[in-house]
């Protein structure tokens, strides 16, 4: 790993499974960040009100404190691939759904309120509960020991990314 006292900043990224780690990452970092940005767009279109802003962060935040303790102990135990998978897979489920009431919006919207759309940002937040702890066991699993400071150091630039003024969608 180390040359003349100088260490390769891209050795973890020669290993495929790491490659395709780090992408699974920036790419459900990015759709996390997408629909928090558009559910709160679309519920202050439909309610002109910031406090129901306020009770989307509230809806996703209490499932994932809820079950956090747990997630973190199914990650340990089971299969994490199939965790990130199935839970990777209910968060795609709550995209489409959440989809579908922006098509289905009048007749939704008259007939439940908004109800639909916290009842399935709470389901996401329980996806992304059991997302995160899999992904960071995985990583150790799939790293070797001498490698994991520099795919820490990489994990953590992808997380950091949403943090850049570039990278922002907000107007």
């Amino acid at each position: 790993m180390a040359k003349n006292g100088q260490h390769d900043a891209y050795a973890v990224l020669k290993l495929a499974d790491y490659r395709l780690f780090i992408s699974f990452r920036f790419f459900t970092t990015i759709a996390f960040q997408m629909q928090g940005l558009i559910v709160g767009w679309q519920m202050y279109e439909l309610t002109h009100d910031v406090l129901a802003l306020g009770f989307i962060g509230l809806a996703e935040a209490l499932p994932f404190m809820a079950v956090a303790l747990y997630s973190g102990h199914v990650a340990d135990r089971y299969n994490r691939k199939r965790i990130i998978g199935l839970f990777s897979l209910l968060f795609l489920c709550g995209t489409i759904l959440l989809l579908g009431f922006s098509f289905e919006r009048v007749r939704t919207m008259l007939a439940l309120g908004v109800f639909p759309i916290y009842l399935v940002v709470s389901m996401t937040g329980i996806a992304r509960a059991f997302i995160y702890p899999s992904t960071i066991a995985l990583m150790a699993q799939i790293v070797p020991r001498d490698l994991y400071a520099n795919a820490s150091t990489w994990n953590s630039t992808i997380w950091q990314m949403r943090q850049s003024p570039a990278l922002r969608w907000e107007g």
